[in-house]
């Protein structure tokens, strides 16, 4: 399992594997953030980055998956326990409110576009 730092490094000089790892990247920053990983001594402005910074990361695999008919794997972010601290509601009610404002738009829209896709007729 990569670190936080590791892909952070890779995204800086390989587009490609930026593309290829934008989920790993961001579960691997939600564990920084959150204390879940061995360099995860960080500061409240570097959890306030992490977290957003894998919101961004989520946010572009999300866009991009909803393009190409991905959506397969948004079931699974509703239940990956990497991003228990971004998507659970206590855990929201500890963050500030505009960061807390962030995660829960971006839930509710892989939300409703899982429940979007199982309403539309299979082709």
């Amino acid at each position: 399992m990569f670190s936080f730092r590791s892909y952070r490094d890779a995204f800086g000089t390989d587009a490609l594997v930026a593309t290829d790892n934008r989920y790993g990247a961001a579960c691997a920053a939600v564990r920084v953030a959150t204390g879940d990983d061995a360099h995860s001594e960080t500061t409240v402005e570097e959890r306030h980055f992490l977290q957003q910074q894998a919101r961004n990361w989520l946010l572009d695999e999300f866009i991009i998956k909803r393009r190409r008919g991905g959506l397969d794997s948004f079931a699974h972010w509703l239940v990956d326990p990497d991003l228990v601290s971004v998507r659970d509601p206590k855990w929201l009610a500890a963050m500030p409110e505009s960061e807390r404002k962030g995660w829960e738009a971006f839930w509710s829209d892989v939300q409703a576009t899982l429940k979007q896709a199982a309403a539309s007729p299979a082709k």
